[in-house]
């Protein structure tokens, strides 16, 4: 087990995020209104401010939550500040994130 240098943020749908995916994208994986399956975005390993935090991330995730149910952004909710955001997602923070897996890390760009 290795302790990797990154803190993070779980991103949960909340139902009004899901109510607005079931409007545009019947397929989605969100439609039955019961998956709140939380996104984890990996950020710096030490903060100590999480509102500074979600203030600088809250457009960057927001993109990356609507993209999958619509690919047009002029479908997407309109979250110009951390208010917005909240209304569609909640938020944990943390500091410790452990690598259970032997194999290294790997990444790719999106």
């Amino acid at each position: 087990m290795k302790l990797v240098n990154r803190g993070f943020i779980l991103a949960t749908p909340t139902n009004k995020f899901n109510e607005w995916a079931n409007s545009h994208n019947e397929d989605s994986i969100f439609s039955n209104n019961t998956i709140n399956e939380a996104s984890c975005y990996l950020i710096e390993d030490e903060f100590w401010e999480e509102d500074s935090l979600l203030e600088k991330y809250f457009k960057k995730i927001s993109q990356q939550e609507f993209y999958p149910v619509s690919q047009n952004n002029e479908d997407w909710p309109k979250i110009e500040n951390v208010d917005a955001f909240k209304e569609y997602f909640t938020t944990e923070f943390g500091s410790f994130v452990y690598d259970l897996l032997a194999k290294d890390l790997s990444r790719e760009s999106i």
